[in-house]
């Protein structure tokens, strides 16, 4: 289901701007942190969700919920740090990764670059929230939450495209 979301999330970034070079380059700007965000929570979910499950199980609580604490704190600082790092040198990285867009290009990837470094942080959290509801057994939020968050991202891009364009997909 949400997979479908996704795809209708898509048609209507399609049906609102287009084929367009602007949409190409919000697609490039977003590239880079989709590839680092599926590999860290991918792997994070992979090793840490069998180890709450585990705590959770044998109804070590405290254990449970200081991993749980530690582990969401360290995500945080690491990102929170390299988010920085993009952000301060989001023109450098992008005109190494992406030579070809230049002048104005290049300034929008840049901009959309460093604004989805802090976006990357809210995602790589979520996953780690997600593996921990899914150890507490509520199922319902691994699928529900995605989804309303999905939708809440289609209205406000409705809402939003004509005055904020394209960066209306970041905000």
């Amino acid at each position: 289901f949400q997979l479908l979301i996704a795809f209708i999330l898509q048609f209507f970034i399609i049906k609102f701007f287009g084929i367009s070079e602007s949409l190409d380059i919000y697609i490039a700007s977003n590239t880079i942190n989709l590839i680092i965000v599926g590999i860290a929570t991918g792997s994070l979910n992979y090793a840490i969700t069998p180890i709450f499950i585990k705590y959770y199980k044998n109804k070590q609580f405290k254990t449970f919920r200081n991993l749980a604490n530690s582990l969401l704190n360290i995500i945080f600082i690491i990102f929170f740090i390299l988010a920085i790092v993009q952000y301060l040198f989001s023109s450098q990285i992008t005109s190494t990764i992406f030579p070809v867009y230049i002048n104005e290009e290049n300034i929008l990837l840049s901009e959309l670059f460093s604004i989805q470094a802090f976006i990357s942080i809210l995602t790589i959290l979520t996953g780690v929230l997600n593996a921990i509801n899914y150890a507490l057994n509520n199922l319902y939020r691994t699928i529900v939450i995605p989804i309303i968050t999905s939708v809440f991202q289609l209205v406000f891009i409705y809402f939003s495209y004509e005055d904020l364009g394209i960066f209306s997909l970041v905000y």
